[in-house]
């Protein structure tokens, strides 16, 4: 299980205008109010608690924290303001690369000297490449061709190094697969050499193994992806391209938890500083995403399956394979499985779904026979099908 960490920044209290602008949700406190203040490691604290609690309720071998900062400080940046620069142009100053990555990495290193949090990698930018990060928005953003990125990358390195730090550096976070794919393959081979993984958002774009490509081979993962149906089933067809194509190693969604409207698997009232957040409701894509994470467990391997609505896991210390099968189609379906690739099929199996009448419901009636099962997959439907007994691969 992975979780993303936004590293705090603060709006410059002296723009009113961006400020009152900027959504509740999105005013994130930072460790450092100004550039002549100390740091403040009591501030921030709903955040830090959320990530405790997550890392209580985590394996240690299944916990992995990400950071990630969206823009920098307001004082380092051209418009005074965590919102963007007017024109959408970039807005970091040019002076305050080695500043930027000093503040990223210091905040990183405290987390892990003071609180027991190591994050695996850490990004600093986030859909750098993106026209809307303009002054005044209603949340914090920053743009940075690659140029610049290239050179953010390498004082983020520097300054990791010179820390005697184990946290590697992720990137780009570009809101599209084919603008991930075009600013990987815009970095110098020695700005690749610094990343240990490479970042995409599923915003828009459809050159997946483009973006495979273009990584070399290094881990992958869809580290945001979010999308306003609350049924899940369109989260579902992107987790299914993503893994089939791209060879994410993770997929992230942003956020769980939102305001009405579809996107979040919990919805509350985030930016209405006096509503009782204990008051939520749950959504259907909850459930969805429980149909994915609940049965695909850190270190399955996916393996081929012939279906384009369907993604199959396996598990050799178990003898366990996974398959998701989607019907996001308005028309019910039988699908019959057919297992005879694998060597032994000795177990059972068992069925699980969500549809618009199920939440993670167990489904009746299926029978192993002959390494073979039929399942029907009513319309609008995420279906988890769990078989134990499997060893061994008869064909490549």
């Amino acid at each position: 299980m992975t979780r993303l960490y936004v590293l705090p920044e603060q709006m410059n209290p002296q723009i009113d205008n961006a400020y009152i602008v900027m959504e509740l949700r999105a005013r994130v406190p930072s460790f450092k109010a100004s550039a002549a203040a100390a740091y403040d490691w009591t501030r921030d604290a709903n955040q830090r608690w959320m990530l405790e609690a997550a890392k209580s309720r985590i394996a240690p071998s299944e916990f992995i924290a990400e950071a990630f900062a969206n823009s920098p400080p307001w004082w380092m940046t051209k418009s005074g303001s965590v919102t963007g620069n007017t024109n959408a142009d970039e807005n970091l100053k040019t002076d305050m690369y080695d500043a930027f990555a000093d503040y990223l990495t210091t905040v990183t290193q405290h987390f892990q000297s003071s609180w027991g949090i190591t994050f695996r990698t850490l990004s600093a930018f986030n859909e750098p490449s993106s026209d809307y990060w303009s002054f005044g928005n209603r949340q914090e953003g920053n743009r940075m061709y690659p140029a610049s990125q290239q050179m953010m990358i390498d004082a983020l390195h520097h300054s990791l190094t010179a820390k005697g730090m184990t946290t590697g550096i992720s990137a780009p976070e570009e809101t599209s697969i084919d603008l991930a794919r075009d600013s990987i393959n815009s970095y110098s081979e020695a700005t690749k050499e610094k990343l240990d993984q490479f970042n995409s958002h599923t915003y828009g774009g459809s050159d997946r193994a483009g973006l495979h490509d273009a990584t070399g081979g290094k881990r992958i993962w869809n580290s945001e992806h979010g999308d306003g149906d609350a049924s899940g089933l369109t989260m579902s067809r992107n987790i299914l391209r993503d893994i089939k194509s791209m060879g994410n190693a993770a997929w992230v969604y942003w956020q769980a938890v939102e305001t009405p409207g579809g996107w979040g698997m919990i919805e509350t009232d985030l930016n209405d500083a006096s509503a009782n957040l204990g008051t939520y409701t749950i959504k259907k894509k909850y459930y969805a995403m429980a149909q994915w994470s609940t049965f695909i467990r850190p270190g399955y391997k996916i393996v081929d399956i012939a279906d384009n609505d369907s993604i199959a896991a396996y598990d050799g210390a178990s003898g366990k394979l996974v398959i998701v099968t989607i019907n996001d189609s308005s028309a019910s379906n039988t699908v019959t499985y057919d297992l005879s690739q694998f060597t032994n099929v000795t177990g059972s199996v068992a069925g699980y779904r969500t549809s618009g009448a199920e939440n993670l419901a167990e489904v009746s009636g299926l029978t192993l026979s002959n390494k073979q099962f039929t399942a029907a997959v009513p319309a609008g439907s995420v279906s988890t099908f769990v078989i134990t007994g499997i060893s061994g691969i008869a064909a490549p």
